[in-house]
């Protein structure tokens, strides 16, 4: 090497260097946004299925405030494990028998894990290795498209042509009638919908039941007719020994 000049692996050396430091820099970052390094209150959301777009990182919220992050997705047959890291301030502050929601943010974007209050307020503070039942879990649009794919693939594609053929050539050039046809009923329906209000307006309503009225008293006026009252009687009386009176004697 003359005399002057710099080694030439010093300047791959120092390169290096550069290279695995900025490395170890993004990785520390990486796991410090993670929240691999703080401790956390670790609980268990145990749900039938997970669905799409839940991956280990996804944020826990409550209330709208994050309070953790997803820790594992693991998939069962029974459906699926999901573990949560909470940050151990925040799980003192949640109340006991809270229920979890596994939700979107948009139509097609990612998932997140919500922590919805129990129907009895309770007392607050998660511990460790608590297992909640995930109540609700959004439905995907690739599910839904899943499903519709389902159903196409059991209609026959020629029967399916066949008929919307046979719908088009039937309504083909009957643009104008069928028009006319929706308006005619549209203006039928007007005319009847103030008769039908008025004739329901109109409509004699039924006569009440009758109530139930008591026996006239029959036993108590017959007796009142066929038995003489005191007053008669008392009359009656004298009469019979004045009669007797009067007979002579044999």
């Amino acid at each position: 090497m003359p005399a002057g000049q710099s080694p030439t692996w010093l300047p791959k050396i120092v390169t290096a260097a550069l290279v695995v430091v900025i490395a170890a820099v993004l990785l520390l970052v990486y796991h410090s946004f993670r929240g691999s390094f703080a401790p956390g209150i670790t609980v268990t959301v145990e749900t039938d299925r997970a669905g799409l777009m839940l991956d280990r990182g996804s944020m826990v919220k409550a209330h709208g405030v994050q309070v953790g992050t997803v820790a594992s997705v693991v998939h069962t047959q029974s459906g699926a494990v999901v573990e949560l890291s909470l940050n151990p301030d925040d799980a003192a502050r949640i109340p006991v028998g809270v229920g979890a929601d596994i939700r979107a943010t948009t139509v097609f974007g990612a998932k997140y894990v919500t922590l919805t209050d129990p129907p009895i307020p309770g007392p607050t503070g998660l511990s460790d290795g608590t297992v909640l039942l995930a109540s609700n879990v959004t439905v995907e649009t690739n599910t839904v498209f899943e499903s519709l794919s389902g159903v196409l693939q059991a209609v026959d594609p020629a029967k399916l042509n066949s008929t919307l053929g046979a719908l088009s050539s039937a309504l083909r050039g009957r643009g104008d009638a069928l028009g006319g046809a929706i308006e005619d009923a549209d203006v039928l329906l007007s005319q009847i919908e103030p008769r039908s209000t008025s004739s329901t307006a109109t409509w004699p309503r039924p006569r009440p039941p009758p109530t139930s009225t008591p026996a006239p008293p029959t036993i108590w006026s017959m007796r009142s007719t066929t038995s003489p009252s005191p007053a008669a009687r008392s009359s009656t009386a004298p009469t019979t020994s004045t009669r007797c009176s009067s007979q002579p004697r044999a």
